[in-house]
């Protein structure tokens, strides 16, 4: 892991330099470079694993370090892939259903089996088990995770071009963001702290044009 690189970007997401990561300015950001209102808050939840309503720097990294198993977690694939509970669970009960050892991944060997019951007991050749090993296990790590088999299946993973855009990204004007933010559907905690805020900012605004007259 490029550690410079993940500090760079937990600053840039850290708006107001506290050393925390809020619900707010995780979504700013990652709003800014085309993610879901539904995918941030998921995403906020995986990252805040003292669930104290921040992100640390640790966390953070943590997270980064952890993204294959953040990708798969049952809140952001859901939100992500935009799969009903029904949708999930009949999904992962197929894949945990080739995981026979129930590692959370599925090898070389399950690859086989499943070929062989398909086949009504008739064992593949073993370029017909490499092959389709090959079309699920993307990354070519001998693993198959269930973000790879629900992409083999036609379902796009989780996007990580959003957690790679952020370190270019430059927010816009913060009232503009707060704006959009507070007319936005809610999103949790998120958005009601936007609202808040942006109510905030109005009324000082009154309160200084006032004394100014």
């Amino acid at each position: 892991m490029d550690l410079d690189r993940v500090n760079s970007i937990f600053d840039a997401i850290d708006a107001d330099k506290s050393g925390e990561i809020d619900p707010t300015e995780l979504m700013l950001h990652l709003l800014g470079v085309g993610q879901e209102h539904e995918s941030v808050s998921a995403l906020f939840k995986v990252l805040d694993k003292d669930g104290n309503g921040s992100i640390s720097r640790e966390e953070f990294i943590a997270g980064f370090d952890k993204l294959t198993v953040a990708e798969s977690s049952e809140v952001v694939l859901k939100a992500k892939l935009n799969l009903s509970d029904e949708e999930y669970a009949e999904l992962k009960a197929d894949f945990d259903e080739i995981d026979t050892n129930k590692s959370g991944s599925v090898d070389i060997s399950e690859v086989r089996t499943l070929l062989t019951k398909e086949r009504n007991g008739t064992a593949p050749t073993e370029a017909e088990v490499e092959e389709m090993m090959a079309s699920f296990d993307k990354d070519a790590d001998g693993q198959v995770t269930l973000v790879e088999y629900l992409a083999a299946l036609g379902y796009a993973p989780p996007d990580q071009d959003a957690y790679d855009d952020l370190d270019a990204f430059e927010p816009p004007d913060q009232e503009e963001d707060l704006e959009a933010a507070a007319a936005a559907p809610p999103v949790d905690a998120a958005a009601q702290l936007a609202v808040s805020r942006l109510e905030s900012s109005k009324v000082l605004d009154e309160n200084s044009s006032v004394q100014a007259s």
